[in-house]
């Protein structure tokens, strides 16, 4: 039997844990962006850093945050968790790589500590979700104590 500190650190507490900080991140950093936006009122220089410019940009923040927290509070299941994991990475990913790469990408005008951003939480969300499918078996968390428990005759995730 694992120990609790095994399983606060095991790579799906540990996705589980990262989507959260995201989901709640960018939808705080999106709607705050985009009120600022639509209001036609420019941050504080020191706030400017943080939020983005772009309305779609924005939009786009709003969305995974939205999605990421949704999906969190209703499924709880390895293999979904970590498809999350990976679709969220290779979209911020790549997101990161036009960036970094095109004038305008997806018509949207970003920094350059946005396009890093992007390059660092796609790729550690693709880690952490690539090390939640290399566990075994079937496990379910609960939405109140976050136990685990393996269900039996279980052999691959689902």
């Amino acid at each position: 039997m694992k120990s609790g500190s095994d399983l606060l650190f095991s790579p799906l507490s540990l996705l589980r844990f990262y989507l959260w900080l995201l989901g709640t991140a960018l939808l705080l950093q999106g709607t705050i962006s985009l009120l600022l936006i639509l209001a036609n009122i420019e941050p504080l220089e020191y706030l400017a850093k943080l939020l983005t410019s772009d309305r779609l940009h924005a939009a786009i923040h709003i969305g995974w945050g939205m999605a990421i927290l949704g999906l969190l509070k209703t499924v709880n299941r390895d293999r979904f968790l970590a498809g999350l994991g990976f679709a969220f990475g290779g979209f911020y990913l790549m997101l990161g790589v036009l960036g970094a790469i095109a004038e305008y990408p997806l018509g949207m005008t970003l920094r350059w500590s946005e396009d890093l951003f992007h390059l660092v939480v796609g790729p550690v969300a693709l880690l952490l979700s690539w090390k939640t499918l290399t566990l075994k078996g079937d496990r379910h968390y609960t939405q109140d104590s976050g136990k685990v428990f393996k269900r039996s005759g279980a052999s691959n995730l689902k």
